[in-house]
């Protein structure tokens, strides 16, 4: 009876171990800003709203209300756009509206990355920024708890440089 425990634990802890959630830093369901395709997320969130626009790219999850941003073409000559050496249909940026918020106190983050302060233009709603402002986090008090109500993933600087379109200028030696 002794060993039957001991290996039912163990069964159970490398279910724990592999059924942990990942980090909010990883992204919501996985998607990565710069990385994941158009092809990926309807695998995981599925088709998308008819009611997407020509910037947002919008998916009515059960959990959430997704609005994502792809690129168009790799360095595309679009005025007034933001250009990329991507793939097409690859994450440029996202919001993660969920439908039931959840507590912030739950969420699995790197919370000493990050700063924040309460929102100036909505009252109630406070915002939480990782320090390269990839990851936005958007709560409000309800009953007396923190409540997330919401995620931004943004692209970086470091990104945006490392895949820019325009020709790098020489340096003077």
């Amino acid at each position: 009876m002794r060993i039957s425990t001991i290996v039912v634990s163990i069964i159970l802890a490398a279910f724990r171990v592999h059924g942990q959630e990942q980090s909010i830093e990883d992204g919501w369901k996985g998607i990565k800003v710069f990385k994941t395709t158009r092809a990926i997320v309807e695998k995981l969130l599925g088709e998308p709203s008819p009611e997407s626009g020509k910037v947002f790219t919008i998916y009515p999850h059960p959990e959430a209300h997704v609005s994502v941003i792809y690129s168009n073409s790799r360095c595309s000559a679009v005025p007034n756009a933001a250009t990329y050496d991507l793939e097409k249909g690859t994450v440029l940026e996202y919001m993660v509206n969920l439908r039931t918020p959840i507590p912030l106190a739950d969420l699995k983050w790197k919370k000493d990355d990050y700063g924040g302060g309460p929102d100036k233009h909505r009252l109630g709603l406070h915002h939480y920024t990782n320090t390269d402002g990839s990851v936005w986090i958007t709560t409000r008090m309800i009953d007396g708890k923190e409540l997330v109500q919401g995620y931004w993933f943004n692209n970086t600087l470091e990104q945006r440089k490392s895949h820019s379109c325009e020709k790098k200028k020489p340096t003077a030696m």
